[in-house]
């Protein structure tokens, strides 16, 4: 079943491309969020967390005019959440999710739950070169920080990571037929390429990598799917990436692509309440 993607124009929803096949200039890559109407939503080749092992990811059911989706995110602070562009555009509201391990349990005693529909997106976001994939959520009511719901601190200055054991989360697909949400949180980690490096990996890579993505190997079969995109991508307690785009199949042990957070940085102090 094609699942569109919606991109809200002049005041317009308007099907631009489809998930299956991938975008309408580049289709050997797409998004990791899933909008469909039944989506639920792992991490390929990863395992699961321990109970609030990461305690600044976030869970984002996101409502459009015609579909949802799941996409993931980061607690920056107490007031705002980082996250893909891609799974902001078009959206009408937004079911934010603090403190889950199990993202299907709403029992869960130690989750904070509410509804927002206040979210910026960069104004260089570009779907059709994958440029500048970050945005964020403001809370309608600050998050309280507590051994559950913490923010985690965003990388900044010139380190390109090349090199270094990155570890992305999520609650996404574990292979490209998966149907339902992973329960529990997932993570899986890899060494991060340079961009030359990652280019090398295969032509499709070439024309679309730019100083403004980061890439992790996906050897071993490991990296995000559908359902993981917007979340953090983090080196030694320090968020270095955002989930943004990768190979058409999540299982062709291909790099993984995200937002390189250094380069958005004044932005996000621009338009959040970090310092």
């Amino acid at each position: 079943m094609g699942v569109k993607y919606l991109l809200l124009l002049v005041g317009i929803f308007q099907p631009i491309f489809s998930q299956n096949d991938v975008n309408i200039l580049n289709r050997d890559f797409f998004y990791q969020n899933k909008r469909d109407s039944s989506s639920s939503l792992r991490i390929v080749g990863g395992q699961d967390a321990t109970p609030h092992q990461f305690p600044f990811e976030v869970g984002l059911y996101i409502d459009y005019q015609l579909k949802n989706a799941f996409c993931g995110g980061s607690l920056i602070s107490s007031n705002y959440i980082l996250t893909a562009a891609h799974c902001l555009e078009g959206a009408i509201s937004l079911d934010v999710i603090l403190g889950a391990q199990n993202i299907s349990d709403d029992s869960e005693s130690n989750r904070q739950r509410q509804v927002t529909s206040a979210y910026v997106i960069h104004p260089d976001w570009d779907s059709t070169t994958y440029t500048s994939d970050i945005g964020l959520v403001k809370l309608n009511t600050p998050a309280q920080i507590n051994d559950y719901v913490q923010t985690i601190t965003l990388a900044s200055g010139s380190d390109s990571y090349a090199g270094q054991q990155g570890t992305v989360l999520g609650w996404g697909k574990t292979y490209d037929d998966q149907t339902t949400v992973t329960d529990i949180l997932q993570y899986v980690s890899n060494p991060i390429f340079s961009n030359d490096e990652c280019k090398a990996q295969n032509p499709s890579y070439n024309g679309i990598i730019t100083d403004v993505h980061l890439c992790l190997s996906g050897v071993g079969n490991k990296g995000f799917c559908q359902g993981d995109s917007g979340g953090p991508l983090v080196v030694n307690d320090v968020q270095v990436g955002v989930v943004s785009f990768s190979y058409k199949s999540c299982q062709a042990s291909m790099p993984s692509v995200f937002a390189r957070v250094t380069k958005f940085t004044d932005w996000i102090k621009e338009n959040s309440d970090i310092n």
